[in-house]
């Protein structure tokens, strides 16, 4: 709501006192105008003594109370902002997919940061209800505008056997780790990569990595979360 300052007002009343064949002033009243009035004559009278009228300060005028300035939003709250919007729209956005390719409708949602900044990138997941899902990365850099890398890693595993595929996300903020493999053999691959120039592009070598071989703290499976559960966001949007 507007203030203004409320204008001021101030009435002075000053009279000449006729006396002695001369007017007489106060002299500690230096606001009284008329200073410079000729003293009355010896045959005028007390009600033609010349009266000074009314006057009154000029009015300050209304001050407007300069308009404060919107709250800047955090880095984090931003970020919770952007990716809110592609958990409401996320058909609005074309990446590539496997073949074959059976969405389900619904999507899954993971955070994670794979680019060392401190801000955590959102992984994209459609539901399928069978054989494989692409996982696609959204980005917002400080400052910068979000990105979509469109390029996919894949997770899942056909219901006749054969192909297993999962994502690793880097502990140390470098990256995803995509696991490929077979149901029949005990070693999997390994294979790195990194966002780089808004791709997913390869990264450190490829290895290979025993089925049973446990989760270390490089190699973490991201918190997937339902596309309707927003608790990860509010929890991002209120980082300090």
């Amino acid at each position: 709501m507007k203030r203004y300052a409320l204008p001021v007002i101030g009435f002075v009343l000053a009279s000449a006192l006729a006396g002695c064949g001369q007017s007489q002033t106060s002299g500690n009243a230096p606001w009284l105008v008329g200073e410079g009035t000729p003293p009355a004559s010896d045959s005028a009278s007390p009600s033609e003594s010349p009266v000074e009228t009314e006057s009154s300060e000029p009015s300050e005028e209304p001050t407007e109370k300069p308009a404060e300035k919107p709250a800047v939003k955090s880095p984090y709250s931003e970020l919770a902002d952007a990716y809110e919007y592609v958990l409401d729209n996320p058909r609005d956005y074309k990446f590539n997919h496997p073949d074959p390719y059976m969405p389900s409708g619904s999507y899954s949602y993971a955070l994670a940061d794979i680019t060392g900044d401190g801000l955590p990138e959102l992984l994209l997941q459609p539901d399928v209800t069978d054989y494989f899902a692409p996982v696609t990365v959204f980005s917002k850099p400080a400052g910068k505008k979000l990105f979509n890398t469109r390029e996919v890693l894949i997770a899942g595993a056909g219901s006749g056997g054969g192909g297993r595929y999962s994502i690793e996300v880097s502990g140390s903020g470098n990256g995803l780790y995509q696991i490929s493999g077979t149901s029949t053999q005990p070693m999997h691959e390994v294979q790195h990569f990194v966002v780089r120039g808004n791709k997913l592009v390869p990264g450190k070598p490829t290895t290979d990595r025993h089925i049973d071989e446990i989760e270390d703290s490089e190699h973490v499976l991201p918190d997937w979360r339902p596309a309707h559960d927003r608790e990860p966001l509010e929890e991002l949007r209120n980082t300090q």
